[in-house]
């Protein structure tokens, strides 16, 4: 019997492993990995730690996912969480996101709700202005599906309008991230006013 229990924990721990080496882990598409992660915290930690890695939970938001630890010891190790470079646009739709939802978070909302067409509204201020809304709302439906795919929000059930912004996004989205990002949007105004085109450039 005992043997038994302890073949079932290795399962569970290695699910638990895998699971984090492959992305972000959310309790509520996960439960039974989640509840292995919290269980098995220290020893999680201590098998990535060897690797380079860092696991943060974050308990009360229900996510957590490895971050490559960055000591100047580790420069000559190889990455095993690449770092993804975001073009401009989807850098700016991530900071709409994130600005939204610390506005509906000093509103009171738990849920962090918003429609497509006020994310279009809003990424519009951005972009330069053009003849052919349709054609650009179809780009803006573009990046939406990749911040769907990296996990920051999500499709509200029964609605084709509407996305849930999920907090993970406050994570990525720090302070000195928008700051950075600032400061790009303000070269890539110049860039619009000088008579570029409003192409998809790298943050």
């Amino acid at each position: 019997m005992g043997m038994i229990e302890m073949d079932k924990i290795n399962i569970d721990l290695s699910n638990a492993y895998i699971s984090l080496l492959k992305g972000i882990v959310i309790k509520e598409n996960k439960e039974k990995i989640w509840d292995t992660i919290l269980n098995y915290r220290n020893q999680i930690e201590d098998y990535f730690r060897h690797l380079g890695l860092k696991l943060r939970i974050y308990e009360e938001e229900g996510y957590c996912y490895l971050q490559q630890d960055e000591d100047e010891e580790l420069k000559d190790l190889f990455r095993l969480v690449p770092k993804v470079q975001l073009s401009l646009h989807l850098s700016l739709l991530l900071a709409t996101l994130r600005k939204y939802m610390y506005e509906s978070t000093a509103n009171g909302d738990e849920k962090i709700v918003i429609s497509k067409e006020e994310i279009f509204l809003r990424m519009k201020s951005y972009l330069k202005e053009t003849s052919n809304e349709v054609k650009q709302e179809k780009e803006i439906e573009s990046y939406l599906k990749k911040i769907e795919e990296m996990k920051f929000i999500r499709k509200l059930k029964n609605s084709d309008d509407k996305y849930e912004v999920l907090r993970l996004i406050s994570s990525f989205v720090d302070a000195q991230w928008l700051d950075d990002l600032n400061k790009h949007l303000i070269e890539y105004k110049d860039f619009i006013k000088n008579g570029g085109t409003d192409g998809d450039r790298k943050s």
